[in-house]
């Protein structure tokens, strides 16, 4: 444990006993910081150096250039750090604020599931308001691909407000872990604004109770402050309401003339019994703390969130940055390309030599020039001369560089500068491109894994129930649950989260890539699901214009709130599948959105009706379907009823549901006295008892044999009748043939 000895780790025992904090004595502290701040200056001065290069500060000083006679050369950085820089920072904020929202929340519950994304968009939405949340994530990415370490700052206990801390003002212990939590103590250099120190000697015991020491104040202002400062000191001792009254008006100019700040440290120091206390201290030894917060902190991994790029062997101090690992590369690079500079303007200068010892005297005197044209008097010989190009070694040289360069740029934390040859195809030209800009899979993981600590850190402190308007961003927090409790998110809700994560992205972030992929899935879009289809129509809009809101506003995409809006239509649809068919009892579920479900069921008890006047249904039919449906609408309408958001929507289902009670007092009275006739009409058979159906049935049986029998019988003597009418005409004509042949006989015998 950093060097301790055994007796020094059986301390915290007694030292928990006796209740005192470990940073007691204010000299010790200032000391300790000190002496660490001393061992890191040769970082500063790196850090300093890697600023320079990306505020593109020319790498020579020109006063010094021109006192050696070379005030003609080329000085100016060419801008390799800021570019490598900027690029590889923009993958960061890119996979930082690109998402649909910041956090993925889990929970133990899958029922919980729609309601977690109502919680993940008010995240955003209140992280987006803030509007210092983008300017600290771009700060903070600016100093981790540039430094190597960016630092996210929660300096309120409760508050979930940060800031983004330079690296170079983290002071941390020897040998201290990535892992902040490990920290024994560590202090961050800051300022105290004279003003905001004035400020607390107003009220002197209100200032105390909270932990400030007014007496350390005073002195350090009148230390501090040269010009005038024991002057305002006193003036406030001796009459704090003229103070306030009058000289409290002349603060900015008195801060103005004392520099407006004293430099001074935060220090953090982890209580061997629990939690971490917080002190203010100046660089002077003789002040003492400014201010005292015995165990204000639960944790120190609760104070910041580290984001560093390198593994660093597992220590912070040794963590480095693309900036700090380039700063020797771009600083050759910057000399080579202006001493290619200088060697072009001196091979492209001309000399020329006279013949004769005269010839100077006689080209200042005699030749002429009038616009473009030269005129030589006769006898005048000049021969040209020039330097031989020594360019040539360098633009091989540059040329090496750029292309290591860009080899090595992707892992120490750039982008890849290599070019591509014109003689590729697009699509070689697109996977290339594709290939150097997509960040390395272990750097992104390593990336998102430190953003869901951070994530998991402000999410905590933004849902802290001690959490007050007083606290920073307390205001904007107690808004957004007021808004979650409107939209049905519960305490138990919040309780039931066990895991935030940050939400992923891809394409590294970056809208080329990303449309670059959705590109890709396009042969495969007539096999999405219609949700898939919006959400791929909304990625492809928002990567190629790079406005997610505006996207979304062009295709009608809601995100997760589509989703929460199909989950509980499609629910509402299967209780209206139940009141169709069974007279099963439908309770309200706790997550039921009850503007959504009575929409969907006061619809199906109108197609119910429209159903009953087209004949599809009959009457006792249609009373069944819209007397379950109603049994279950009336629970939410007493529900719904208690929010005055929706008090319009609720009384025009109320009116519609007026109606179709209406009708069904009218089919109940239709069937009422329907049931009334059919209970009449058995009293009536009971009293004159009627052939039962079997009788009756046997009865027309017989009745059609009989007539079948008769008329086959008609039948059958109509055949016999035609007959017999057949038979007496056969005979008929049978004798007359025989006639026939008698008189024909006859006549033969009287001719013979």
């Amino acid at each position: 444990m950093w060097g301790m000895t055994t007796d020094q780790l059986e301390a915290p025992a007694a030292v928990a006993r006796q209740g005192k904090p470990r940073a007691s004595d204010p000299v010790k502290v200032l000391s300790l910081i000190q002496a660490q701040e001393k061992k890191q200056a040769g970082r500063l001065e790196i850090y300093r150096a890697v600023e320079a290069a990306y505020d593109r500060v020319p790498p020579d000083d020109d006063s010094a250039l021109d006192a050696d006679k070379l005030g003609w050369t080329a000085n100016i950085d060419w801008g390799g750090m800021e570019s490598g820089v900027d690029e590889g920072a923009e993958i960061d904020y890119n996979l930082a604020t690109q998402p649909d929202t910041y956090v993925r929340l889990l929970s133990g519950m899958e029922q919980m599931a729609d309601l977690l994304s109502v919680v993940e968009q008010e995240d955003k939405r209140a992280l987006d308001d803030w509007e210092e949340w983008l300017d600290e994530m771009e700060m903070m990415v600016h100093n981790r691909r540039a430094h190597g370490m960016g630092i996210f700052h929660f300096p309120h206990p409760q508050g979930w407000h940060f800031s983004s801390l330079h690296p170079g003002n983290l002071i941390t212990p020897p040998q201290g872990k990535k892992n902040p939590g490990k920290w024994p103590w560590f202090a961050i250099k800051t300022e105290f604004r004279i003003t905001d120190l004035l400020a607390r000697l107003e009220d002197p015991e209100a200032s105390a109770v909270v932990g400030w020491d007014v007496g350390a104040i005073r002195q350090a202002v009148a230390k501090f402050a040269e010009h005038g400062g024991q002057e305002m000191v006193s003036s406030i001792e001796k009459n704090v309401e003229n103070y306030v009254l009058e000289l409290r008006a002349g603060d900015l100019a008195f801060a103005q003339e004392n520099n407006n700040a004293i430099p001074g440290f935060i220090f953090y120091v982890a209580e061997w019994d629990g939690g971490v206390s917080e002190y203010f201290l100046t660089t002077n030894s003789e002040v003492g703390f400014l201010f005292k917060g015995v165990k204000r902190h639960a944790a120190m991994g609760d104070v910041i969130a580290l984001f560093p790029l390198s593994l660093g062997q597992g220590y912070i101090e040794r963590v480095r940055g693309y900036g700090v690992k380039m700063l020797p590369y771009h600083d050759l690079e910057n000399q080579t390309r202006n001493r290619f500079v200088d060697s072009v303007m001196l091979a492209s200068g001309m000399i020329v030599q006279g013949e004769e010892g005269d010839d100077w005297q006689r080209l200042q005197s005699e030749v002429r020039q009038y616009g473009p044209y030269t005129f030589f008097p006769d006898g005048l010989n000049v021969n040209p001369q020039s330097f031989g190009d020594p360019s040539g070694g360098i633009v091989a040289l540059n040329r090496e560089m750029e292309r290591v360069g860009g080899q090595r740029n992707r892992s120490f934390g750039g982008a890849d500068h290599s070019q591509r040859t014109p003689e590729m195809t697009a699509t070689q030209s697109r996977m290339l491109w594709q290939g150097e800009n997509k960040a390395q899979t272990n750097e992104v993981a390593r990336f998102y894994k430190q953003l869901s600590h951070f994530h998991k850190l402000r999410f905590r402190r933004m849902f802290n129930p001690q959490l007050s308007a007083a606290d920073p961003g307390g205001p904007a927090a107690i808004e957004m649950i007021k808004r979650l409790t409107e939209k049905g998110v519960t305490i138990e809700v919040l309780a039931s989260i066990h895991t935030v994560k940050a939400r992923t992205i891809f394409g590294d972030g970056d809208p080329v890539n990303q449309y670059l992929a959705m590109k890709d899935l396009e042969p495969f879009f007539g096999r999405f699901t219609e949700d898939g289809k919006k959400a791929y129509t909304h990625h492809v809009v928002a990567a190629r214009i790079g406005d997610r809101d505006l996207a979304a506003q062009l295709t009608g995409y809601k995100g997760t709130e589509d989703r929460n809006k199909a989950l509980a239509t499609w629910q509402a649809q299967q209780e209206n599948a139940v009141f169709e068919v069974a007279d099963t009892r439908l309770d309200l579920g706790d997550r039921d959105n009850h503007l959504i479900h009575l929409g969907e069921h006061t619809v199906f008890a109108e197609e119910v009706v429209a159903r009953l006047d087209g004949k599809d249904l009959t009457e006792a039919e249609a009373f069944q379907k819209i007397g379950r449906a109603f049994a279950h609408v009336q629970q939410h309408l007493v529900l719904a009823a208690q929010d005055p958001l929706i008090e319009a929507v609720v009384k025009d289902v109320a009116r519609r549901w007026a109606d179709l009670n209406n009708r069904q007092r009218q089919l109940g009275q239709h069937l009422k006295a329907e049931q009334e006739k059919s209970q009449r009409e058995q009293i009536e058979e009971m009293r004159t008892p009627r052939p039962n159906v079997k009788d009756t049935e046997t009865r027309m049986t017989q009745e059609i044999v009989r007539s079948l029998a008769m008329e086959r019988h008609k039948r059958e003597m109509e055949l016999l009748e035609q007959r017999h009418e057949l038979e007496m005409r056969m005979l008929a004509q049978g004798k007359a043939v025989e006639q026939q042949g008698r008189l024909l006989a006859g006549l033969g015998e009287v001719g013979e």
